[in-house]
């Protein structure tokens, strides 16, 4: 299966990267997160993972699964986005099914 967008992460910011042309499709900056939300949803077809970026005005970001790097950016996500405790990777895998779960809050 062949992506159309690539993850690459570093200690300032997210990008979400056109794997066909190389550009910078979006940069999201760790600074500028107000929150960050895991959904999942899972049938018979298909299982899609997401985590979305909210800003403090309302605009968010939403990246899936089927980003190259998907579960690399899960991965750093304790080094780079002060969350709340280590119950995030706790709070994933008990994620139901169809529904959003919150992992970060700015204080």
């Amino acid at each position: 299966m062949e992506h159309m967008h690539r993850i690459q992460v570093d200690p300032v910011s997210i990008l979400l990267i056109d794997d066909q042309t190389g550009h910078i499709l979006r940069a999201i900056r760790w600074n500028e997160i107000f929150r960050v939300h895991y959904s999942k949803y899972e049938n018979e077809q298909r299982s899609d993972r997401c985590l979305i970026f909210d800003y403090e005005y309302g605009e968010y970001v939403e990246i899936c699964d089927n980003a190259t790097g998907f579960d690399l950016l899960l991965g750093r996500m304790d080094e780079i986005v002060p969350l709340e405790d280590a119950a995030w990777s706790r709070k994933i895998k008990e994620c139901e099914n169809g529904k959003v779960t919150t992992l970060y809050e700015a204080g």
